[in-house]
């Protein structure tokens, strides 16, 4: 607080603040403020980093499980062709034994 006399009367009013405690005080208000801007758009940017990286692992993820599912079909594929070529070789073992039958039959009524 300053204080001017007039007419014999003190008068007391709030003390003007220098220019470089104003200039101080807005700088550090200022300097504050871009600080916490600062490490805001650090946090957001480490964020969209972490999502990035999740979404990653999951993409992965489901990868594999595309994969193992295919690995599957094509087990599954080969064990199907497996079966019919075995029922195949199983119809031709049967029409040999119904051919040899025949031809027996045959064999026995031109005897």
């Amino acid at each position: 607080m300053s204080s001017t006399i007039v007419n014999s009367t003190v008068i007391e009013r709030p003390r003007p603040e220098t220019t470089s405690r104003s200039k101080k005080r807005h700088c550090s208000s200022f300097l504050g403020t871009r600080a916490s801007a600062i490490e805001e758009e650090k946090t957001k940017r480490l964020q969209k980093v972490v999502k990035s990286t999740q979404y990653e692992e999951d993409l992965h993820k489901e990868q594999l499980k595309y994969e193992a599912k295919r690995m599957e079909l094509v087990v599954i594929q080969i064990a199907n062709a497996k079966e019919k070529k075995a029922l195949i070789e199983l119809k031709k073992q049967q029409s040999s034994k119904e051919l040899h039958k025949l031809r027996l039959a045959k064999f026995k009524n031109e005897c």
